[in-house]
């Protein structure tokens, strides 16, 4: 699954994405709920090397699991196709649930790709 991927990329990552892309990349998973405002300062003020907020960042989705780390590629493959294809990473077909490296495709269940990328609502707060 996407948590997979990212462990397997995860060093090159470090080494490749700047600051832009870091910070695009904080606002969406502060947006969709994977990350709070706290874990977001953290990252962004507990760092001062674009690599440390880049393995800061990268760690705290890991931990967060597939659905995260899923944002976090699908993210990458529409804002920053250079460092996309720097991976190996494609977002697949537009279904949404379909994720390409250079080595495999993975076909995540589907309530990741409806519920995480049409809505955003699985790290909404559910409220009864």
């Amino acid at each position: 699954m996407a948590d997979k991927v990212l462990k397997e990329k995860r060093k090159l990552l470090i080494r490749s994405m700047g600051e832009g892309t870091i910070n695009g990349l904080l606002d969406e998973l502060l947006e969709t709920r994977v990350l709070n405002q706290e874990e977001m300062e953290k990252v962004k003020c507990e760092n001062a090397m674009v690599m440390d907020k880049a393995r800061a960042l990268l760690d705290s989705v890991i931990r967060k699991g597939a659905p995260a780390c899923h944002i976090c590629i699908t993210y990458i493959c529409e804002e920053d196709s250079h460092l996309a294809g720097t991976l190996g990473l494609s977002a697949g077909p537009t279904s949404g649930n379909h994720l390409t490296t250079q080595d495999s495709q993975v076909v995540l269940p589907s309530f990741l790709g409806n519920a995480v990328f049409k809505e955003r609502a699985l790290f909404e707060p559910h409220l009864p």
